[in-house]
């Protein structure tokens, strides 16, 4: 005979049975990074539970944490995908843009992950909050994001003593190269601008591989006016004399990173100045997010604004690049 069970003693231990195998499978799937679990399980569960900007928080706190896929597919590497990046061996040719890890909190932890290449920011002179919330929008329908952060950062001060600590540490080959994305503050005027990028510089290019110079934003007030031909050239110029007074062994590369929206006559113009030695434009970056709206969106945030990215910008970056190429 066996003794009468406590009330309620089944189902405590059916719960906790419960509980603790969910809790282990999702450690599983965690540590592997199970694209299943991610897309079916834990991403519906963040969209029900948090706006777009707290879960971009949690994101970055978890990473910070190291709670990234440790085991699984996204540490494999392909002989095949290894290729060349401004002068750098990459592992495989996929990279973090600037825009999630804005102030450089989970540097180590995201080099470690399997990108090939990160890089953080925007990051500007001075400290400043961004636009007012609710300020990033889903549109689950069609699988995109409007944001208008509006270079929300902690200013060059906080975010060089991590990019130092972090580049202190063992920086093994395997990891990835990295990129710091310099911006304007807001209150800045457009006359001069070139000396917030000047700051950025002088407070990152001796601990990155390469700098950009983020004219393209649209979510800062006259920054994109920074495309045109004549001012384009300034700021280049400027940027470069910068980085050359620093006369590092190995100077960090400059990279221009412009928006989806130009028309053929400025992205011709600023073809002629990234292709001027004296620029010394190591690249381009395709592209910022768009100020347009497509017909096709289907969701009821679609008239918010800020950039759209995502999904709906996929085909008006490519004509981009395919442009700039040319």
């Amino acid at each position: 005979m066996y003794a009468k069970l406590p009330p309620g003693y089944i189902t405590k231990s059916s719960i906790y049975c419960i509980g603790g195998g969910l809790l282990g499978f999702g450690a599983i799937e965690l540590l592997f990074g199970g694209e299943v679990f991610y897309d079916k399980g834990l991403m519906p569960l963040v969209h029900r539970l948090s706006d777009g900007e707290t879960a971009h928080r949690w994101a970055i706190k978890a990473c910070k944490l190291g709670l990234l896929p440790r085991f699984g597919p996204n540490h494999w590497e392909y002989p095949e995908l290894e290729c060349e990046f401004a002068g750098q061996k990459l592992k495989n040719p996929i990279g973090l843009a600037a825009g999630f890890d804005k102030d450089g909190d989970a540097i180590l932890p995201l080099a470690n992950s399997g990108f090939g290449m990160i890089e953080i920011g925007s990051i500007t002179p001075l400290p400043q909050p961004g636009n007012p919330q609710p300020r990033v929008f889903r549109l689950e329908e069609d699988r995109a994001v409007i944001n208008r952060y509006g270079f929300n950062s902690e200013g060059v001060g906080k975010v060089q003593v991590r990019v130092k600590a972090a580049r202190a540490a063992p920086w093994s080959p395997g990891m990835a190269v990295f990129g710091v994305n310099l911006g304007k503050n807001k209150m800045t005027s457009d006359e001069n601008c070139k000396l917030d990028y000047e700051v950025g510089v002088n407070h990152f290019a001796m601990n990155s591989d390469y700098l950009v110079v983020n004219v393209s934003s649209p979510n800062t007030p006259g920054l994109r006016s920074m495309q045109g031909r004549k001012p384009l050239e300034q700021l280049l110029a400027y940027v470069k004399r910068a980085v050359d007074m620093h006369k590092l062994p190995n100077p960090p590369k400059i990279f221009l990173k412009i928006a989806p929206d130009l028309v053929d006559a400025e992205l011709a113009d600023i073809a002629k100045v990234v292709m001027d030695p004296k620029f010394g434009v190591a690249g381009l970056i395709i592209s910022n997010t768009t100020i347009s709206r497509p017909d096709s969106l289907q969701s009821s945030e679609k008239d918010q604004t800020g950039g759209l990215s995502g999904v709906p910008l996929k085909e008006l970056s490519t004509n981009c690049i395919r442009k700039m190429y040319k």
